[in-house]
């Protein structure tokens, strides 16, 4: 037990070193001056706390900042060189040295967590005899709490220079020690965390780190090995093993680790290893007879139950059971069902082996209901992505954009020809209202003020064939708005810079304001604009 003297001695300055344990290395100046203040105006109330290492030597236990404040007196003229420190002399052991130390810096809250975790390490790796429950029940908290403020050490300066500064809580960096293997860590990983992290509002929180973290093992191709927690995510990070995972863990510990599956709570087992996950998955695949994400088992059976139904299949007459076994067709039969006999075993958003264009594109450009249902030249089923209901797909990439190409000159020639009866009807109505308005020019530009706003400020086709204005929110047809920019007496060309610009080229009160009054025959305009809006109302009905 530590023997206390029974007086209080005075030490000079210069017989008394720092214990190598000490916890602060990062001082406040301003509140060493402000205690140098005090200690001249009524003297040091607590003495400094000190062991004797040998003769007019000692080794400070407690009581830096009281020594630090003492030398500025000194330095500043107000103590003498001379002036021992009021002291008390304690025999202490390495261990109780260092609980000491380390119980009086713990009750202070304007100490460094980085630095308290610094001194606690050095203490349990130089102290005889000292255990983490020892130091635990002197900083007043758990093992375990006190086992992960060792561990953030582990992480990079860069971090460790946040939790210092106070940026970030300890117990946030200590997400971060996700990337920190048994004999490695993932630096890029972590700076891209915290990269990411700076651009949120709030800074380098609990929910932001994880987050950050999920992405971070995401873009770096990072897999899973928990096949049942529900992980935030997509993409590869997001596809589940079909191999023995505690086997390839055994086979590689040093590659695993723990994120978290969202921004509140909950890990996931991962591993950073991608080309040995991706092996493993593979001869997994091989081994069970997997098939993209569905046992081929599942899948013929769908393709059987699917070719049931098929029009060709029913021409030739041949029953289910034909397509539920590998060599249930004869050879006569596969050469009449042709590429429909052949199933691709292939998700179609690998397009390795089939076009799956066809699937998507629109009737009116190729006839696909058609086509399909008889063609044996490039019609195949191909299993939808999760392995799901197998779906026509065309395999002839040749046949498949000469049909698009026939199917889009079809409908442009259909859309022509519609435009001739359009543009019929549009001048009809427009020589028609030119006729009624000639000669009243003032209630021309009346019937002009309530059309410019209609014509302007509304959409006259589907999204992708107008533009917008952001800010103002006002769509118009492009055709339109420039039938009634030539008919207000405006340049093609400006029309055309405006429409390139994806500007929007009316605003109703500019037009009025400034195109409408300078018109000195305000009729073809308002015939134009009239001409237009019932055009639209005979389209609508």
């Amino acid at each position: 037990m530590p023997r206390n003297l029974s007086t209080i001695i005075e030490i000079p300055l210069d017989q008394i070193v720092a214990s190598p344990w000490e916890t602060r290395k990062t001082i406040d100046q301003q509140g060493i001056e402000e205690l140098a203040d005090s200690i001249d105006q009524v003297d040091l109330l607590q003495p400094i706390v000190v062991r004797p290492i040998r003769r007019n030597l000692y080794e400070r236990s407690s009581g830096q900042r009281r020594m630090l404040a003492w030398q500025l007196l000194v330095d500043r003229g107000r103590k003498k060189p001379t002036d021992g420190i009021p002291a008390i002399v304690q025999d202490l052991s390495d261990r109780e040295m260092v609980l000491a130390t380390l119980a009086e810096n713990s009750a202070r809250q304007d100490v460094d967590t980085v630095e308290e975790a610094r001194a606690m390490a050095l203490a349990l790796e130089t102290a005889e005899g000292l255990t983490q429950k020892d130091l635990a029940e002197a900083v007043s908290t758990s093992p375990a709490n006190l086992s992960n403020r060792l561990r953030i050490l582990r992480l990079p300066d860069s971090v460790l220079q946040l939790v210092s500064e106070g940026r970030m809580a300890w117990t946030t960096a200590r997400e971060l020690l996700c990337f920190v293997g048994a004999d490695h860590i993932h630096a890029e990983e972590i700076a891209l965390v915290l990269e990411e992290a700076r651009g949120w509002h709030n800074g380098f929180t609990g929910p932001v780190i994880r987050r950050e973290i999920i992405d971070a093992c995401r873009k770096n191709r990072w897999r899973r090995l928990d096949a049942e927690t529900p992980i935030m995510t997509y993409g590869a990070l997001d596809t589940k093993p079909v191999f023995d995972t505690k086997a390839f863990g055994d086979a590689h510990p040093e590659l695993l680790h723990r994120i978290p599956t969202s921004e509140r709570s909950g890990q996931c087992l991962v591993t950073c290893a991608d080309k040995a996950w991706l092996s493993a998955q593979e001869k997994a695949k091989k081994a069970l007879g997997h098939v993209g994400n569905a046992k081929p088992v599942q899948n013929r059976a769908l393709w059987a139950d699917v070719m049931a139904t098929d029009q060709v299949v029913k021409c030739l007459g041949l029953a289910r059971e034909k397509f539920s076994g590998e060599k249930s067709l004869t050879d006569e039969e596969l050469d009449a069902l042709g590429t429909r006999a052949r199933f691709v075993k292939v998700a179609p958003s690998s397009y390795k082996e089939i076009s799956a264009k066809g699937w998507y594109s629109p009737p009116k450009f190729f006839p696909s209901g058609t086509c399909f249902s008889t063609c044996t030249d490039g019609a195949v089923y191909a299993p939808s992505a999760n392995g799901g209901t197998p779906f026509l797909h065309c395999s002839n990439a040749k046949c498949y954009a000469q049909k698009c190409a026939e199917g889009k000159a079809r409908a442009q020639a259909k859309e022509e020809r519609r435009m001739v009866h359009v543009d019929a009807a549009r001048r009809k109505h427009r020589d028609a209202v030119e006729r009624a308005l000639k000669g009243n020019p003032e209630v021309a530009r009346a019937v002009l003020a309530l059309a410019v706003a209609e014509v302007t400020g509304r959409p006259e086709a589907p999204p992708g064939y107008g533009y917008h204005d952001g800010r103002e929110q006002l769509y118009y047809h492009a055709p339109s708005a420039t039938r009634l920019a030539v008919a207000l007496g405006l340049s093609l060309d400006d029309v055309q810079e405006k429409l390139d610009r994806r500007e929007i080229l009316w605003y109703s009160q500019t037009v009025l304001d400034d195109i409408v009054p300078q018109l000195d025959d305000p009729v073809p305009a308002a015939a134009e604009a009239l001409s237009i809006l019932m055009q639209r109302m005979e389209e609508q009905r």
